[in-house]
């Protein structure tokens, strides 16, 4: 509201006084027209009513005094309240109001002032207290001083309470520099702080110097308590919101890591009741003010918990905060024991009183703070396929697989709007109009152009091209108001405001073209198509203006495209991996990837340049040749990347990916090239010390495998061909690799120099899968339909390792998919069409067991061999009594949310009590063997590639690179109520069969055994459906 004129000033004050009963003499009238002839700021004419209202009607004019300023008059009502009720108590009450971060309550303002020994002794200076045991400041007086203060206090709605503030910006400054000194705001914020901590409440008694006869009177001053909690699931909100404040603005550091941001508990109970953005916002505001790196870890890790909260709705699952955090900053606690041991050190306590079964981590395997990902963002439910920015309005439009899109507001990092209208998956989107339009195309047939502003379509345009299931792109001509949209054969161009189409080319229907770029100064556009030619056409005539032939295609099509308008050239990426620059001149290699280029982006500038391909995305830099490899490594997803897009001031990377994730990557300047280069692979820590299972946790990389050792050395071996298939003798100390060759080699782990090698057949088809028995004697190879069986006997350096000692062939069309060798020579195999098989070599019998209903995935039995898990695709997996030959347990899991649904991996524990799989969902799964009951599920976000089991728990590795080490904790006396998939949008069923339903022909092979199993097996059936 805009300053008044004398006029209104004037009628304001007369409805004022009309208000209060109260009218001026013509005098007193006149006094106050000539104090404020000019008019002012509404609030001068307010505080000028509050001081009017005390004239009495006797008062002569030379006594009656109106401020001429609302500094002046608020100072003049300062000195006011200090004549009437003292300097101190006007000075503290004020001042802790103040001083606070959202104000205070009445109640907790009565309780500050009782702890106030300045207060009480300007109270208690001429009379001693009431009682001698309680020591409290008198509650009149603060109604007489919040009766005289008047408007100048307001209440507000915060933290579930009615808080005291200061009405007025004008005020809080006066308050500010008339009472808060920098020594007396130290001061009101350390009594603040003991206040909010609860020092002094519980019926501690805090001493008092009685001012009257100089003794010290020991009282209790009767402070609400304040803990975290008020109930089970009640929160101290307002010390939450209070409490560090006050400790940070009083200079108690030490105390504020310890007590607060190094406390988990009071982590914990600020994400559950104020949510995760209130803890950072704490960290971010001591950030500000002190130099403390591991502030910033710890804030990092929960900015990448934030996703896994944000899927919680609004049920906070404990244990995944503890895991969470304790799996991210335990990479930091020897350089940081202070704040980060304290805190791993509370997760890893929590876990060990934890009452119900849960996996303990005992080293770092998620994404670390102070990488490359910066921030993940979750909104969608299907795998985000296209990203644009708007470097003007600072967004971000995404789409995703089920035709959703959003928009992101950038410096905030907030949804600003949902566009809603496609039905179908979103292909590509471009932003124009200085970033307030956008153009969508979809597979449901139509190009969409919406209002970012608004979050409106404007309107939308049939395309009946975009049937074809070839790439879709997008160029926008916005000096022409053109929009052209290419699929298939054709390239059409669309009017942006009249939606009619204007142009329009067509190529040959059996050599779609699957590249297009339009360069906007010359006024052409070029074409690649499937078959490798290159052609020009005149923007304005539609004719051909040039063709010629890729002659170094061979076999290989374009999958994607990006314009570099600067050089009036395409990169262009192929369905085998080939990067390569193309213009009119000619075509040239950039680089060779490893997989088929799914996308290839630009920056604004294009000096930097993206390609995805599989799960990763490798940067480029523009130099003068053109590009070169910007890092060394490349970023690495949890899922198949399928976009991404770079700010325009090269600062931040933004990918989409299968696993419905917005990832915000470091920055790409140079400046910080050195931190990403340091970060953008997986840190893999030291395993505990005699654990010789480590040796088998191998990276399935091309062209080697890694070998973690029992220090922090990691050494590679070279294998010359792809590794498809590892296993360890850990009591020999061998590694055996399956290679894409045919050939496995086995390396002794004690020797490097050392290696033997098992030819392959003469099929020279690749190793499907090998295994090892647990006496590690036997060695079992297998390819598509062929099972090699051979002895391995002891040597020095290597082992021996003749002919096979058993050979046979499947003899059906599917390939065998997984094994393992059980003792006297047994093989059980499993099939891609989910046949499952026991093979008795002595005897070369084969006994069919009941198939699962597709391909095979893992094959484990037990150390005692009692069992068997055969697990599948469809996360279908099946606990197996060898002596019956017959499943016990049928088990089948599966996340709502997750499009990979599968058993990657799986071992039982050391004592068979327990089953460990690795999930494709990236979860990890523990189950009773017993009765097939799930215990725990932890989300890894990745998927574990091998599992093996240690004394108490296992160790794996994930298709990140990371090494997971965990701990299983069950407790004896757990909580029968306890779901584990309470925070897990999972189904599991479990059957179990029943003894009465054992195949006859398995008994009469175990007849003597057949009256031991049914006692055994005379249980129920037991079905679990979780939703």
């Amino acid at each position: 509201m805009g300053p008044l004129s004398s006029e209104e000033g004037r009628e304001m004050l007369e409805g004022l006084l009309a208000s209060a009963g109260r009218k001026l003499s013509p005098a007193q009238q006149a006094v106050l027209q000539h104090s404020l002839p000019a008019g002012g700021d509404p609030l001068l004419f307010q505080l000028a009513f509050q001081q009017v209202r005390s004239w009495a009607s006797y008062t002569p004019p030379s006594a009656l005094v109106i401020s001429r300023t609302v500094q002046d008059a608020l100072h003049q009502l300062c000195d006011t309240l200090e004549k009437l009720h003292g300097s101190v108590l006007v000075s503290r009450a004020l001042g802790y109001i103040a001083s606070s971060r959202n104000g205070l309550a009445e109640a907790e303002l009565k309780d500050i002032l009782s702890l106030d020994d300045e207060v009480l002794s300007e109270i208690y200076q001429h009379s001693s207290p009431p009682s001698k045991t309680i020591l409290r400041f008198p509650p009149l007086l603060w109604a007489r001083l919040r009766r005289d203060v008047q408007d100048c206090l307001v209440e507000r709605q915060a933290d579930g309470f009615a808080l005291l503030g200061l009405a007025h910006r004008q005020f809080a400054e006066v308050v500010q520099n008339r009472y808060l000194s920098a020594q007396n705001q130290t001061k009101r914020h350390l009594l603040l702080a003991d206040f909010f901590r609860g020092t002094w409440s519980w019926g501690m008694k805090k001493p008092f110097l009685l001012p009257l006869c100089g003794t010290t009177l020991n009282a209790d001053r009767k402070v609400a308590p304040q803990p975290l909690w008020f109930s089970d699931t009640v929160a101290n909100q307002r010390k939450l919101r209070e409490f560090p404040f006050h400790l940070l603005r009083a200079g108690r550091i030490e105390e504020l890591k310890q007590d607060v941001l190094g406390n988990m508990n009071w982590i914990i109970c600020k994400i559950t009741a104020a949510g995760i953005e209130s803890v950072v916002d704490d960290l971010d505001m001591c950030i500000t003010h002190t130099n403390c790196p591991e502030l910033s870890l710890v804030r990092d890790a929960l900015l990448l918990l934030k996703p896994t909260i944000d899927d919680m709705d609004g049920v906070v699952g404990v244990s995944i905060i503890y895991t969470e955090v304790l799996a991210r900053l335990h990479f930091f606690m020897s350089s940081y024991p202070d704040l980060i041991g304290r805190l791993c050190q509370q997760c890893l306590h929590w876990f060990e009183v934890c009452p119900y079964p849960v996996l303990i981590p005992l080293c770092g395997f998620l994404q670390p703070p102070g990488g490359p990902l910066q921030k993940t963002l979750t909104g969608f439910l299907k795998g985000v396929t296209v990203l644009e920015l708007s470097s003007e309005h600072k967004l971000m439009v995404a789409g995703s697989q089920d035709g959703s899109m959003l928009v992101w507001n950038m410096e905030n990092i907030e949804v600003m709007q949902a566009l809603t209208g496609h039905t179908a998956e979103v292909k590509c989107v471009k932003v124009f109009g200085k970033g307030t339009s956008a153009v969508s195309a979809a597979m449901d047939h139509t190009l969409r152009i919406w209002n970012l502003v608004s979050g409106r379509e404007k309107f939308s345009i049939e395309d009946t091209h975009f049937s074809t299931p070839h790439l879709r792109q997008l160029h926008v001509d916005e000096r022409n108001m053109v929009v052209y949209s290419a699929s298939g054969e054709k390239v059409s161009g669309w009017h942006l405001e009249t939606a009619e189409l204007v142009f329009q080319i067509s190529g040959d229907v059996q050599d779609v073209w699957l590249c297009t770029a339009v360069f906007v100064p010359r006024l052409v556009i070029l074409t690649v198509s499937e078959g490798g030619i290159v052609c020009l056409w005149d923007r304005s005539t539609g004719a051909m203006q040039s063709k010629h032939q890729l002659s170094w295609l061979q076999k290989e099509a374009p999958t994607c495209s990006a314009l570099i308008q600067k050089q009036e050239k395409m990169v262009a990426g192929f369905s085998k991996g080939s990067l390569s620059v193309i213009s009119s001149d000619g075509t040239s290699l950039l680089e060779k990837l490893p997989q088929g280029v799914r996308f290839v982006v630009t920056s604004e500038d294009e000096s930097f340049l993206a390609a995805g391909f599989g799960e990763y995305v490798r940067l480029f830099l523009a130099d003068s040749n053109g590009f070169c490899r910007f890092l060394a490594t490349d970023l690495e997803h949890e899922g198949v990347v399928h976009t991404a897009v770079i700010s325009s001031d090269n600062n931040i990377i933004v990918t989409g990916s299968q696993a419905a994730y917005i990832q915000l990557y470091y920055a790409l300047t140079k400046k910080v090239k050195a931190v990403l280069m340091e970060h953008s692979l997986p840190v893999v820590p030291c395993l505990a010390k005699g654990a010789n299972t480590q040796k088998c946790l191998q990276d399935h990389s091309e062209h080697g495998s890694n070998c973690a050792g029992p220090g922090a050395e990691c050494d590679t071996l070279d294998t010359s061909a792809q590794v498809r298939s590892l296993e360890v003798a850990e009591q020999k100390k061998l590694l055996f690799t399956g290679l894409v060759s045919g050939t496995v080699l086995v390396f002794p782990l004690n020797s490097r120099k050392d290696v033997v090698c098992i030819p392959p057949p003469e099929s020279q088809k690749p190793v499907n899968h090998i295994a090892l028995n647990r006496q590690e004697t036997q060695l079992v190879v297998a390819y598509d339909n062929l099972v090699l069986v051979l002895d391995v006997n002891p040597g020095e350096p290597c082992p021996v390792i003749d002919k096979p000692t058993y050979t046979f062939y499947t003899q059906l069309p599917a390939v065998i998919s997984s094994v393992a060798v059980l003792t006297g020579c047994r093989v059980l195999y499993g099939m891609s069409s989910g046949d499952l098989f026991l093979y008795d070599c002595p005897c070369s019998q084969v006994f069919p067991l009941e198939a699962h209903r597709s391909k095979i995935t893992c094959l484990e039995n037990s150390h005692g061999e009692q069992w068997a898990l055969s697990g599948s695709e469809v996360s279908l997996l099946c606990l197996w009594d060898l002596e019956l030959c017959q499943w016990k347990h049928e088990i089948c899991y599966y996340k709502h949310s997750s499009f990979l649904k599968g058993i990657e991996c799986a071992c039982f524990s050391k004592d068979d009590k327990y089953l460990y799989t690795g999930l494709l969902d990236q979860s990890i799964a523990v189950w009773d063997v017993s009765n097939g009951a799930l215990l725990a599920v932890q989300c890894v976000h990745a998927t574990a590639r091998r599992i093996v089991p240690t004394a108490d728990g296992f160790v794996a590795t994930t298709n990140l690179g990371y090494i997971i080490r965990e701990k299983f904790h069950c407790p004896q006396s757990s909580s029968h109520q306890h779901d584990p998939l309470q925070h897990v949008e999972a189904t599991c069923i479990v059957k179990s069969r029943k003894g009465e339903e054992a195949n006859s022909g398995v008994q009469h092979r175990n007849q003597g055994n057949a009256s031991r199993h049914q006692i055994q097996n005379r249980k129920p059936s037991w079905i679990c459906a979780i939703v």
